[in-house]
């Protein structure tokens, strides 16, 4: 065999080990990243989805402080008369929004379901210490 192909065989097989050794890590991080994905599907919370915005129309302020609600809106969430909500808003942003108070009440249950649920977490935690 001629020394060049002699130099090319040897860095081809030194090489070998390396390349083994990356595709072991690739898989080993695919395998991972399914067993991850798999993972968060068995779980009962839904993925993160960004929340769909619509604008129905603008409403103005009158003078006893009153807003109508644009009736695309009112159709779409089935408002009715006499409906509760919830009055929510960021200063900062100047944004201001409603929320049922039905669906609130379900938020306020859902997100102390889950700080409780951290707090045990803390305090098995800080047992374990």
């Amino acid at each position: 065999m001629p020394k060049k192909q002699e130099e090319a065989a040897a860095a081809t097989k030194a090489a070998a080990p390396i390349a083994s050794a990356k595709t072991a890590a690739a898989d080993t991080a695919a395998t991972a990243d399914t067993a991850a994905a798999a993972a968060a599907t068995d779980t009962e919370a839904p993925a993160y989805e960004q929340p769909r915005w619509q604008i129905y129309g603008t409403a103005t302020l009158s003078e006893r402080g009153q807003l109508v609600i644009p009736a695309e809106a009112r159709k779409e969430f089935n408002l009715e008369i006499g409906e509760r909500f919830v009055v929510v808003g960021v200063t900062e942003y100047g944004a201001i929004g409603l929320i049922k108070t039905d669906v609130f009440s379900k938020l306020a249950d859902g997100f102390m379901s889950q700080a409780n649920a951290f707090a045990s977490f803390a305090q098995n935690a800080k047992g374990a210490e």
